[in-house]
């Protein structure tokens, strides 16, 4: 089996009886410890003596750089697809512009990607905050300590800096949850100017 973040790929039956086999399980083996140097994050870094914690260099969109400090790795998805990596830390979270960044989510993304995430919420958000979609406070593609892309086959490493942290709504325990966030929701939020469209 071949894994990145394109996905998994496998060769037919393999006998793991020769010498051959025994070097290939050990070149995945090894693959899954040493990943390409494509792939290799230099703006994550582990805090000592902290396991699951995070240092994180983000690059902003003005060039500038900040770190955010002892970010605990939460929640990792699609680990053969797009190794979505999502950072939470609530308490003391690093600011950027003024604006507290709680969570930080990084994938990877095919280069050939029609919508980018980060242009499809700034275009929900263009005229007023639109309410239960996060907002975002940076995005960027990764880039090696060489200055280009950290990437996996024809996938870029992209990080967004979020403002918004809360329960995923497939989160939620019961029904009568559901049916309260969703109540609160359209009477709280609802105006004719967000259906002025249809």
């Amino acid at each position: 089996m071949i894994t990145n973040a394109e996905g998994v790929k496998r060769t037919n039956l393999v006998p793991w009886k020769d010498e051959d086999s025994a070097r290939l399980l050990y070149a995945f083996i090894t693959r899954l410890y040493t990943p390409h140097n494509t792939m290799v994050d230099p703006t994550v870094e582990r805090v000592q003596g902290r396991p699951g914690f995070f240092n994180i260099t983000l690059t902003l969109q003005d060039g500038g750089k900040t770190t955010c400090l002892g970010y605990p790795h939460c929640i990792s998805l699609s680990p053969f697809n797009r190794r979505t990596t999502i950072f939470i830390k609530k308490d003391s979270p690093a600011v950027i512009n003024g604006k507290p960044v709680p969570v930080i989510k990084e994938q990877y993304r095919a280069h050939d990607r029609h919508f980018e995430e980060s242009t499809i919420i700034k275009h929900i958000h263009k005229d007023d905050p639109f309410p239960g979609v996060i907002q975002l406070i940076n995005h960027e593609v990764v880039m090696t300590s060489e200055g280009t892309e950290v990437s996996s086959g024809t996938c870029s490493k992209v990080r967004l800096a979020e403002k918004d942290c809360g329960t995923p709504f497939m989160g939620i325990k019961t029904p009568r949850e559901v049916l309260l966030i969703c109540y609160d929701l359209l009477e709280s939020e609802f105006s004719p100017c967000y259906f002025s469209n249809l």
